[in-house]
């Protein structure tokens, strides 16, 4: 059992929000470097009746955004403490020693040498994306392996709409598939365009009844005929709409492996040894990924000619990389 005593001395991460008409905020995530325990926040000059329904509103908001921001930045699945259907909250005031909160819980560690640099981040990105909280819940939740992918699928696609979708039309969302459809098409999961299957998973993941026959009824579960095609193109989705968004914002987004489905929680040694090496095919995929957008970004502002050379390398590594993904899905 680890004790938390509120000494200050284990603050990985903090953050201060000054809020007009509501006060200012701390916020900082305490415990060690490999083991993140609660996520402390302080009310500066807060009086000792605790604080109003404006005040506590705002902390909710605050802290669930610095939630969403240290999923993204950090490999750590960080999450609420529940009991029953109720989080667990410490509550107290002053800054007696008498009144440090203390408490007794057991929680994973889960190894992390780079939390200097991931918090660091974590800062950044909570200051640069504050009237962003809309789009980056919808990042975090499709960072969540416990949720289904269906869901999953519709917090990336919902992104998606939010950055691209003007009116009923989607006027530039084109140009940035279309740099994906050969990996797209090494996934040989429909022969749809990209841009236009995106949109038919979409009604599959929301439970819309495409035709009259029982095949149309959706994503309902592990068991459905789709769910296959339906997690492949998540994951593509998923690294469109993160490198399209580290463009806008740039900062450093963690992609943590992608947890087996439960039907697969049991595996054999052989087993093992081909996710693993699956799992190197997909890191080198990422590698051909950023390589990609490294082209892609040589080639703004060039001549005609060296521009041309930039994009087809641009093409020939993202090619690349859908190969490694369909072949590093085991």
């Amino acid at each position: 059992m680890d004790v938390y005593v509120d000494d200050r001395k284990s603050d990985l991460l903090t953050v201060e929000r000054h809020i007009p008409d509501v006060g200012h905020f701390k916020i900082a995530v305490v415990g060690r470097p490999s083991h993140p325990a609660l996520i402390r926040t302080e009310l500066v000059g807060a009086d000792k009746e605790g604080f109003n329904e404006v005040q506590a509103w705002e902390e909710a908001r605050l802290v669930e955004h610095l939630l969403s921001v240290y999923r993204l930045t950090t490999d750590q699945q960080i999450e609420y403490l529940w009991l029953g259907h109720g989080r667990i909250w410490l509550d107290t005031e002053g800054n007696q020693d008498e009144t440090k909160p203390r408490f007794s819980a057991t929680i994973s560690p889960i190894s992390d040498s780079d939390y200097e640099r991931e918090m660091k981040n974590a800062r950044l990105l909570f200051e640069r994306t504050i009237d962003h909280q809309p789009l980056f819940k919808l990042l975090s939740d499709s960072q969540q392996p416990h949720l289904p992918i269906s869901y999953r699928y519709l917090s990336i696609y919902k992104a998606l709409e939010l950055e691209f979708k003007v009116g009923k039309k989607w006027p530039t969302l084109g140009e940035l598939l279309a740099r994906f459809e050969d990996e797209y098409r090494a996934l040989n999961i429909s022969n749809r365009t990209l841009e236009n299957y995106i949109h038919e998973v979409r009604d599959l993941c929301a439970h819309i009844k495409l035709d009259n026959s029982d095949t149309g009824r959706g994503i309902t579960g592990l068991e459905s005929a789709e769910y296959p095609r339906v997690e492949r193109l998540f994951y593509l989705l998923k690294n469109i709409a993160f490198q399209h968004l580290t463009t806008k914002f740039p900062v450093t987004v963690n992609h943590p492996p992608d947890s087996a489905d439960v039907s697969e929680s049991r595996v054999t040694a052989p087993e093992v040894k081909a996710r693993l090496e699956g799992q190197r095919k997909l890191d080198k995929a990422a590698k051909l990924h950023q390589t990609a957008l490294v082209w892609e970004q040589e080639a703004r502002g060039k001549d005609e000619a060296v521009s041309k050379a930039c994009l087809e390398f641009a093409r020939q590594a993202r090619f690349l990389a859908g190969l490694f993904t369909v072949r590093g899905v085991v």
